[in-house]
């Protein structure tokens, strides 16, 4: 309201915003960063009393594999050409057979309660007191 002194809602709103990045920033490390980065650390190769157990060595080959490439093909410091272009496409593969997988999930949930929600409605309209 008083422009000689609009300098100090600047200090205000700084203030804030760096404790409120600060104070959630370990947090947000601990929650989200490094679980994430413990997921992606598996043996390539699983053993169980020295036997190989081959899905879960597949899987853990897909999943590290999808990892780096879809980290390929994030990189755009290198030009993605040869193999390192070939990587970056199968990054992209990856990516969006995972969105594509994370978007039906969502359909499927909405689905399902869409199917709740008109199994209640019929139920609500075939009572004798309810409904017309």
């Amino acid at each position: 309201l008083v422009p000689k002194f609009d300098y100090l809602s600047r200090w205000a709103v700084a203030l804030i915003v760096g404790w409120t990045a600060g104070t959630n920033m370990m947090r947000y490390m601990q929650s989200d960063f490094v679980a994430q980065i413990q997921s992606t650390i598996v043996p390539l190769v699983v053993l169980d009393q020295g036997q190989v157990i081959w899905l879960s060595s597949i899987s853990n080959i897909i999943m590290v594999t999808g990892v780096l490439c879809g980290l390929i093909y994030f990189f755009f410091s290198k030009e993605h050409t040869g193999a390192f272009g070939g990587a970056a496409r199968v990054g992209i593969w990856f990516l969006m057979v995972t969105f594509g997988a994370a978007f039906g999930y969502t359909v499927m949930a909405r689905i399902s309660l869409l199917i709740g929600r008109m199994e209640a409605l019929g139920r609500w309209l075939s009572h004798p007191l309810g409904g017309g």
